[in-house]
């Protein structure tokens, strides 16, 4: 699974090089062929990295998954973040079980990706809303992951949308959980 970051140092275009690069579409499906393990397909991921689609991956091994183990030793979870000319892999395993959630918000998590990006501009720039720990989708998810017990809650999250009363303060449909920019304000599009 994976959601897009976006590439805000104009620096890092040099890296695209039409010559010894392969699109994120293919990279992907031949990782999802080849790969035994996360970190294994993080590895054939990264190769012939293009930059083109800049993403964080998220890679669940669910062979690592036991129901009620109260932590693995490694492999369950596997995150990969890319920008031109870099990427960057961890097993977040640990870190999952500690917060008992990974999320992802369309901001890097590894300092050096969002240090590369150029997104310390932005924040210093716009405030918080660049940072990975305060940008409003953090902050919900922080807020309401506790109330996800099966499928229906967390569906019911991801789909959360502003109140009426939320709108009228902050006018911006995109700090909403599912943050969509094609979706207006008053929630619907004309049919």
């Amino acid at each position: 699974m994976e959601t897009t970051i976006g590439n805000n140092n104009n620096k890092l275009w040099k890296f695209i090089k039409p010559d010894n690069s392969v699109l994120e579409w293919l990279r992907n499906i031949v990782a999802n062929r080849l790969a035994r393990t996360g970190a294994e397909w993080a590895t054939i991921f990264e190769k012939f990295n293009s930059g083109t689609y800049n993403n964080q991956w998220m890679i669940v091994d669910y062979k690592t998954f036991v129901p009620g183990m109260v932590a693995p030793q490694r492999g369950l979870l596997a995150v990969l973040e890319q920008i031109p000319g870099m990427v960057i892999t961890a097993d977040m395993t640990k870190l999952l079980y500690q917060e008992g959630y990974w999320a992802s918000y369309n901001v890097p998590y590894f300092q050096d990706i969002f240090n590369t990006s150029g997104l310390p501009a932005l924040v210093q720039k716009y405030g918080d809303w660049f940072t990975y720990e305060k940008t409003p989708r953090a902050q919900i998810f922080r807020r309401n992951q506790t109330l996800i017990r099966d499928m229906d809650s967390m569906i019911r999250l991801m789909r959360l949308q502003p109140t009426p009363e939320w709108r009228k303060c902050h006018r911006c449909p995109l700090r909403s959980q599912s943050c969509k920019r094609d979706i207006p304000l008053w929630g619907s599009l004309p049919a």
